[in-house]
């Protein structure tokens, strides 16, 4: 497991960028991710994923040598419909986001645990979509003597 709560923050970006396209498999080309809080109008493309980390909770503790510790993420993804009425797009992504997290794509596949996902559509008038998506990422910290 990773030892680095940075590591995992950043390899996630990068695993993102050099494997999820549709020529690797997925119904998605994934045009940008963005660490951090961004919203919809921000995004020049889409679809578009952000994502942070807003908690780094421990579970359990071995006598002052190692922790186990669980980042939890929060991952949302945007995608325009189409002719105001498809929201094929977003059902799309949301399902490659999570093939992906759960693919030798992702570095750390089996320390990954996925939670709760919400789909937003914007209704008749706004060709806007959104996913919600919790992700836990399990990691051990060394305690320094």
């Amino acid at each position: 497991m990773a030892n680095q709560r940075k590591d995992i923050i950043i390899q996630f970006k990068t695993d993102l960028d050099e494997k999820f396209s549709i020529a690797n498999g997925y119904n998605t080309d994934l045009v940008e991710v963005v660490l951090g809080i961004v919203s919809f109008d921000q995004f020049a493309q889409r679809p578009a994923l952000g994502y942070w980390m807003y908690l780094d909770e421990k579970d359990e503790e071995n006598y002052n040598t190692t922790r186990l510790r669980w980042l939890n993420f929060y991952l949302y993804g945007y995608t325009d419909g189409e002719n105001m009425t498809n929201y094929e797009k977003i059902y799309d992504f949301a399902d490659d986001l999570e093939d992906f997290i759960m693919s030798s794509d992702w570095t750390y596949t089996n320390n990954t645990l996925l939670g709760d996902l919400i789909v937003t559509v914007g209704g008749v008038e706004e060709g806007r979509a959104m996913f919600d998506l919790i992700m836990k990422v399990a990691y051990y910290q060394g305690c320094e003597d």
